[in-house]
């Protein structure tokens, strides 16, 4: 049972990393409606983040 979850488990993160390469920005977090609205409107209005 063990191998069997560990094996789902490298294959969904592979295909993930294959699908995010091919449509960059396509995953999501279930619960993102707190922070996304806020780095959206700070990417359009091309706010630069400060080098520390």
């Amino acid at each position: 049972m063990g191998r069997k979850l560990k094996e789902f488990s490298c294959t969904a993160s592979v295909k993930h990393l294959m699908t995010e390469a091919h449509k960059p920005g396509s995953h999501h977090w279930p619960k993102d409606g707190e922070h996304r609205p806020a780095l959206l409107r700070a990417r359009n209005a091309n706010v630069t983040t400060p080098i520390a």
